[in-house]
């Protein structure tokens, strides 16, 4: 194959994204082949930049999702970003090349409608209602996301636990309430206050396990991208 032929080859491919009807998985295998034909025969393949967002329907911060749109970002080479106004929807964004930033918002979505569901079926085996059964689902989206996290990028996760041993080390209130200071906010609590605050801990502890569980169990394969009804599954290639 020569230059001219590449060249045809790579136009068509940059058709190739989710808005002219191709799946996120076409849209992703279009682009990687666009990029390796451009490598190999000195080609520029000139990927055009997109920016799509996200409402949710919480209003207020979403460490999750801001986890999650961070995770996608450095899975994907694009930036994301969230936008938290008082009253307003809370904004996930994403922005880079077209076709990257397109599969990152399918999968984003695709998660997101994992962790509601399963977050809501275990709070309401659990019992929880109310308060507590939204304060259930955002501790194991939590720990869902951060288990996705781990396994995408266990270096960097590695990483980042000796970051935070050693920024702990120079401080003795650590990242948070030190131990010192939680051992005398309990003393001070009223028997009624501390079997509020035991079924606040228990419940953080019971959605970190289930979180943690779910993150471990999301099927994690580019291969299923394209179906829109299943389980997430589209990270790794």
């Amino acid at each position: 194959m020569n230059k001219e032929k590449a060249n045809a080859i790579l136009a068509k491919l940059r058709t190739r994204t989710e808005d002219r009807g191709a799946t996120p998985a076409e849209a992703e295998q279009a682009a990687i082949t666009a990029e390796r034909i451009a490598k190999r025969y000195g080609l520029d393949i000139d990927p055009p930049d997109g920016e799509s967002f996200i409402d949710l329907k919480h209003k207020r911060w979403q460490w999750w999702a801001h986890n999650l749109a961070y995770c996608m970002s450095k899975r994907f080479g694009i930036t994301g970003y969230c936008e938290h106004i008082r009253g307003k929807p809370f904004r996930v964004l994403f922005r880079g090349a077209e076709h990257r930033v397109s599969v990152a918002i399918w999968l984003f979505q695709a998660i997101q409608k994992d962790l509601d569901s399963r977050s809501y079926v275990a709070a309401r085996s659990q019992g929880y209602r109310g308060a507590s059964l939204t304060s259930f689902r955002n501790e194991f989206r939590n720990a869902a996301v951060a288990k996705i996290f781990e396994r995408l990028f266990p270096g960097e996760v590695a990483r980042m636990r000796i970051e935070h041993e050693a920024e702990k080390a120079k401080s003795e209130s650590g990242c948070g309430e030190s131990f010192e200071k939680w051992k005398s906010r309990i003393k001070k609590m009223t028997p009624r206050q501390l079997k509020k605050q035991h079924a606040k801990d228990l419940r953080a502890m019971k959605a970190r396990k289930f979180g943690t569980a779910c993150g471990s169990e999301l099927e994690l394969g580019i291969n299923a991208v394209g179906k829109r009804g299943g389980v997430t599954k589209a990270i790794e290639h």
